[in-house]
């Protein structure tokens, strides 16, 4: 005699779509909380965590339609649907982010480096002409020299640490 596979009860069916309601929260809370606010922003983790909130927003609005609650199985469907196409974003997004990195990636710390030392050599030349060049006093020249110079040196720093 096959046995009939027992339908939960009513109060099961409404207490798993609430789990699974804010299960599909909490994943989507943290999936946004690592595309905004984390540094190193792994693009297929967040794509991974988008598509498990759709598809318990999903999972928890067909129990509550198949419950009958009509407004709530819309709202998850919405949330779902929401959250449907944001790793894709998250992928473009991180495309562009390695495009553009902004003054590091544009000029370098190399570039920087040598700019910096370069300007310390020729205002540590003033010495050469006897201050003549602009008008500029000893004690000016000095301090422009050694502050380049010490920019100069941490641009460098910067340049070999980013290379490893």
């Amino acid at each position: 005699m096959p046995s009939k596979k027992k339908r939960p009860a009513r109060k099961q069916l409404k207490q798993r779509a609430q789990e699974t309601e804010s299960k599909a929260r909490f994943i989507a809370k943290k999936a946004y909380q690592k595309d905004r606010y984390s540094v190193h922003k792994p693009f297929e983790e967040i794509e991974r965590l988008y598509s498990r909130a759709y598809g318990k927003f999903r999972i928890a609005g067909n129990t509550w339609r198949e419950l009958g609650y009509q407004k709530r199985a819309r709202e998850c469907y919405q949330s779902a649907e929401k959250y449907k196409d944001k790793g894709k974003e998250a992928r473009k997004s991180e495309i562009y982010r390695k495009k553009s990195k902004g003054l590091q990636n544009r000029l370098g710390f190399a570039t920087l480096s040598i700019i910096s030392i370069s300007i310390a050599l020729i205002s540590i030349s003033f010495n050469l002409t006897g201050y003549a060049i602009g008008g500029l006093n000893q004690n000016f020249t000095r301090l422009i020299g050694v502050l380049s110079f010490i920019l100069g040196l941490i641009f460098a720093f910067f340049y070999v640490r980013k290379k490893k």
